[in-house]
């Protein structure tokens, strides 16, 4: 026979379920938001409390002059990278249009040449419809990413002034004990600072190495290949390869083989030595993300959050890894 208790305990679960999805799946869309929330959380915490222990100001003067601060130094940035990207959009699918055309008479000409078939013309403008379709889609998130920077700031400020109110109910939050439960914050802000910061670095001092060449060899729209560079040095293992590599065939393709010798070997002496050696020292500074989980982070942030998912995919990756690693800890010490 079962108690009325249960009984009641079993429907308030079911109800709070019942309510939290309803919640969950009507603010998705305002993810990206939180994730940034807590991101500029943690990348602003100390200041916060420098300000307001040590410099005894207000807590709401300290959280506005902050969020003003990163907005100025972090967003503005971000914000040039992404309206490059969409005022360049018409121009970007038209230049890859045009490469995949050149690829496409430049490959026919040789078959007829040699008597041989090298690739299906339909694979190629299959890969010219994947492409533009997949971009269109990413803008499209990352347009829902920028609106919801208004979202992130309102949840920053009070994530910033009641922070000791936060990371109590945070802490509260977790089923874990005390320890674990400061393990997962400890780790998870190490994660955010190793991926927020070190990703987006690694990647923009990539894109500036890349646009003293696009400038010296006067690269048509070289701002554009710019952020192709900084958003492909993103991607693990291919990196910026991605972006240089592409117009150095188109240079080929336009009968300017100097020109497209001289991208490959920068770009690979130059670009790369940059990526090896900057990355390794940040590295050092705040921790290493294994590749294949920024690979597939990217892949899947993509998918979700448009642009700004280069950030958050590798985060969320990373942290379902680690409750997987304290989920083991703490039940199988309660076992033994």
């Amino acid at each position: 026979m079962i108690s009325n208790t249960v009984i009641r305990q079993i429907a308030l679960i079911l109800i709070i379920v019942f309510f939290g999805l309803l919640l969950f799946l009507n603010s998705s869309t305002f993810l990206p938001a939180f994730l940034g929330a807590y991101t500029f959380f943690i990348l602003l915490k100390r200041p916060y409390e420098y300000l307001t222990e040590k410099r005894k100001w207000k807590p709401g003067l300290a959280a506005s002059v902050l969020l003003l601060v990163s907005f100025l130094i972090l967003l503005l940035p971000l914000f040039f990278l992404f309206q490059t990207a969409f005022n360049s959009y018409s121009e970007g699918v038209k230049q890859a249009t045009q490469l995949i055309n050149s690829l496409s008479n430049y490959i026919e000409m040789l078959e007829k040449k040699y008597n041989i078939e090298l690739i299906d013309k339909s694979t190629l403008s299959k890969a010219s419809s994947f492409i533009t379709e997949n971009v269109r889609q990413v803008l499209s998130k990352t347009i829902n990413g920028v609106a919801n920077i208004a979202v992130m700031y309102f949840v920053l400020y009070f994530m910033l002034v009641e922070s000791e109110k936060m990371e109590k109910m945070f802490l509260a939050a977790l089923p874990l004990n005390s320890k674990n439960s400061k393990n997962v914050e400890e780790q998870l802000n190490k994660l955010v600072l190793s991926n927020a910061i070190g990703i987006p670095l690694t990647a923009i001092v990539q894109g500036i190495a890349g646009l003293v060449i696009y400038f010296i060899l006067k690269v048509e729209n070289p701002f554009l290949w710019f952020v192709l560079t900084s958003i492909a040095a993103m991607i693990p293992i291919l990196g910026a390869a991605i972006a240089y590599v592409p117009l150095s065939v188109i240079f080929f393709v336009q009968d300017e083989p100097t020109k497209g010798i001289i991208i490959l070997l920068y770009g690979f002496l130059v670009i790369g030595t940059v990526d090896n050696v900057f990355r390794i020292w940040l590295l050092n500074k705040l921790g290493q993300t294994h590749p294949m989980i920024t690979l597939f982070g990217v892949l899947i942030g993509l998918k979700i959050f448009g642009v700004v998912g280069l950030i958050f995919g590798p985060i969320l990756i990373s942290l379902f890894l680690l409750l997987i690693r304290i989920y083991s800890i703490e039940f199988s010490k309660a076992k033994s």
